[in-house]
């Protein structure tokens, strides 16, 4: 059942339909040079790929964005304008759909809940919806973000903390489906559901050493999440990296056991831990009574 306490805090992002609404960081900037007022059209664009990829998990590209505006308003941005008349209007005109046919210039779907909820916010928790790993990162309020990620409204760090763990996790692969073998996140089925402890500032501090940890390591290998959860799968009991991951999600998860006052299950999560488990690779038993 969906639990009315998680109603409007997930939202999908938005469907652009069209290739031409997306610029390159040097057409975006060359646009922004020109007209200074371009930037009330131009945002950065997040992807569920550049989040899983880059090692800083930035935007790496720009994308145009007419809000919804009548045709006149976005014709005075004429540079821009023109773009998406050429590249988009022949391709749109051509759909099946009559709101998409006859309103070109805006984004097929602009999700227009998400950008009220969040307007205002600083930052914001999203993650990849087709994934290999769950991936729950902080970012800058100030893009549009693409259909593939789910958009949390909030950037408090117990609540990623929360996400991140394998509590969660576990739900998450339960109730989500999945895609050429990846995980398919379903905010409505698997967050929506989600029970949340009422006391999440005990999960503060291993949020912290959390995304410490990550930042530091994806920018030192320069490599991006999905990479990084590869290695750690991967690689061996003794390496280093494998280590250093297994302690962090030994804290993070008896926290989050902490946090639901199941003290029995992190016991015998601790057990299992000090008798050689991996902390990010709970045993089935302790699955199904989490479960």
């Amino acid at each position: 059942k969906r639990l009315k306490e998680n109603m409007g805090k997930s939202f999908q992002g938005s469907i652009v339909l069209g290739k031409g609404f997306i610029l390159s960081i040097d057409e975006a900037q060359r646009l922004l040079d020109k007209d200074a007022r371009n930037k009330d059209v131009l945002y950065p664009y997040l992807t569920g790929e550049d989040l899983n990829s880059r090692h800083d998990q930035s935007p790496s590209r720009w994308v145009i964005n007419f809000h919804d505006w009548p045709l006149e308003r976005a014709r005075d941005y004429p540079d821009v304008f023109r773009i998406v008349e050429e590249k988009v209007k022949p391709e749109r005109e051509k759909n099946p759909r009559k709101q998409r046919r006859e309103r070109w210039w805006q984004f097929a779907e602009r999700q227009p809940a998400l950008y009220k909820a969040i307007e205002g916010m600083e930052r914001v928790l999203v993650t990849s919806l087709v994934s290999k790993h769950i991936n729950i990162h902080q970012t800058s309020n100030d893009k549009v973000y693409a259909h593939r990620l789910a958009v949390f409204v909030t950037s408090d760090i117990g609540f990623q903390a929360l996400l991140q763990s394998h509590i969660h996790q576990i739900w998450a692969r339960k109730y989500s489906s999945t895609l050429e073998g990846r995980l398919n996140y379903s905010p409505s089925d698997c967050f929506e559901t989600f029970p949340i402890p009422r006391k999440l500032d005990v999960l503060n501090d291993i949020g912290e050493r959390y995304n410490q940890f990550i930042q530091n390591e994806c920018t030192t290998r320069n490599i991006g999440l999905t990479s990084l959860y590869n290695l750690i799968y991967e690689s061996s009991h003794n390496d280093s990296l494998v280590v250093a991951m297994n302690a962090l999600y030994r804290d993070l998860n008896a926290a989050v056991l902490t946090a639901y006052g199941w003290d029995d299950l992190r016991h015998a999560f601790a057990q299992y831990c000090e008798e050689g488990g991996r902390a990010f690779d709970l045993p089935a038993a302790l699955v199904d009574e989490i479960m």
